[in-house]
């Protein structure tokens, strides 16, 4: 579940509605179903190949349960047992490993943030965050994205590498 909530930057009423049929491994694809979202729009959403083998892991034990179908997230407790993992759930489990790890300040939307924050890092532009990020508005986007000024200088001293140069040598009356 985290390993999706990363990878696929879902929020938790996304992550916590998949079913199984939403998944396709053969592709590593994952479909977000229109009634999930408030925008009501169906997307189609990639994860990474590292997911795979947990993901297949996890089926077994599913399979192995007896369910092939339905809520892809369920619950193993004796008390709720077979019952769909609700955004609650999520939320809790995920502020119990905060509150266990001494970083209490992680949500279940950390997930989200970091996911397009390292995407941003890797020189994604904003508009395909957006579009992966499942935003409509690129202003929503851009409170997602969380780069340091060391990420911003990087980025800014190889776009202007070469006309840098070039003043430089005109400093220094060199020629270029």
């Amino acid at each position: 579940m985290l390993a999706l909530a990363y990878f696929g930057a879902h929020c938790r009423a996304e992550l916590t509605a998949l079913a199984l049929e939403d998944i396709d491994p053969a592709h590593c694809l994952i479909r977000i179903r229109q009634e999930t979202k408030k925008s009501r729009r169906e997307r189609i959403i990639c994860y990474g190949p590292n997911v795979t083998p947990v993901l297949a892991n996890y089926f077994r034990q599913l399979k192995q349960a007896g369910w092939t179908q339905g809520a892809l997230f369920r619950s193993f407790s004796d008390r709720n047992y077979d019952t769909p993992l609700s955004v609650w759930n999520w939320s809790k489990t995920v502020r119990r490993w905060a509150l266990d790890t001494g970083l209490p300040q992680i949500t279940t939307h950390t997930f989200r943030h970091h996911r397009l924050t390292h995407l941003a890092r890797a020189g994604w532009k904003l508009h395909e965050l957006a579009t992966y990020a499942r935003h409509r508005d690129l202003h929503t986007t851009q409170i997602y994205i969380h780069l340091s000024g060391y990420d911003l200088a990087g980025r800014i001293a190889a776009a202007v590498a070469e006309t840098d140069r070039k003043v430089a040598a005109l400093i220094f009356q060199e020629p270029y």
